[in-house]
């Protein structure tokens, strides 16, 4: 038994986007990309450790991030090449 095919899947996903007012989909456009994504998950990481760990917002704290930020960039740099 087959399964939907990309076409239905897809001409599904625009009969949905049809019914969405122009307003709605606008704030929907920000998802389509990974940089959309990427960024309203960095926001909703941020919240929750500032609403749950004890001095996540301490200069302490950003400092550390930022350097093991650093030596994960350079990784993934290296990764690439």
């Amino acid at each position: 038994m087959a399964c939907c095919g990309s076409s239905s899947v897809s001409a599904a996903a625009a009969r949905v986007l049809d019914r969405v007012p122009s307003r709605g989909r606008d704030a929907l456009d920000v998802f389509r990309t990974s940089g959309g994504i990427g960024a309203v998950v960095l926001v909703a990481l941020i919240l929750v450790g500032l609403s749950t760990v004890e001095g996540f917002s301490s200069s302490l704290n950003m400092k550390s991030m930022l350097l093991f930020g650093s030596f994960l960039g350079i990784a993934c740099i290296g990764q690439t090449l």
